[in-house]
């Protein structure tokens, strides 16, 4: 039988219901009160989850959750089976889950539609972070920016494997003179999260040798490192 946020009578006394709790430590209250961004993952994950188990509250499946995937990046890159290990999350819970990450991705996209001025990389990381925490295999986007360093678009020209992908000049400068791109930003993801900066910078520098007047376009930046994502 679950227990949830309202009433039910049938639970037995100290089944740690939520309801039990003391308003100020109930998710649900504590966003009223303190707002979303005060709340810890688990809280949040249990204002999803609603309800729990005999004994176990949705705050204690939260808690769990966090700890088996153990950071929102792994939980968010979860299919509805893989969340469905934990004791208490149904089919419905884990899709209800699963349509929370992708809503903040699609959210992610469509800010990348609002042209902002991307001349550094902390706005770079600002834009993808949350597009590029979801991949499960290693990606190569191209960020196609205008004279005032303003997004055109973001194009993914590669995809490779968990650890391995290959990358050819001539799909990065296809992709850019069509957009009339007046700069670029390459951008690298890394889902393994070893270290491997160096490497594929050098590997970047060798294949793609980028010079100002051999294309038109100017290689203004590329980031490689899997922490700009996942801050």
């Amino acid at each position: 039988m679950n227990t949830s946020y309202g009433d039910t009578p049938h639970a037995p006394a100290g089944s740690g219901r939520l309801k039990d709790q003391p308003v100020g430590e109930r998710p649900r209250e504590r966003l009223i009160e303190c707002g979303a961004q005060a709340l810890s993952p688990a809280e949040l994950v249990a204002i999803l989850v609603r309800t729990g188990l005999r004994g176990t509250n949705a705050l204690d499946i939260g808690k769990q959750l966090v700890c088996k995937f153990g950071s929102l990046g792994a939980m968010a890159r979860a299919s509805v089976d893989d969340l469905q290990c934990i004791r208490g999350i149904g089919r419905d819970k884990a899709v209800t889950l699963v349509a929370a990450f992708t809503l903040g991705s699609k959210i992610a996209e469509e800010l990348q539609r609002e042209s902002p001025v991307l001349d550094n990389p902390e706005a770079i990381a600002g834009l993808l972070r949350e597009q590029n925490r979801l991949k499960q295999v290693e990606t190569f986007q191209i960020l196609m920016l205008n004279t005032r360093r303003r997004l055109i678009r973001v194009e993914q020209v590669s995809q490779g494997l968990l650890d391995t992908i290959l990358v050819h000049p001539r799909e990065v400068f296809q992709s850019a003179i069509s957009a009339r791109a007046a700069a670029i930003v390459l951008v690298h993801n890394h889902p393994s999260g070893e270290g491997y900066v160096e490497g594929v910078k050098r590997a970047l520098d060798e294949s793609m040798p980028l010079k100002k007047g051999s294309s038109g376009v100017i290689q203004i930046h590329h980031s490689t490192s899997r922490r700009l994502f996942d801050e």
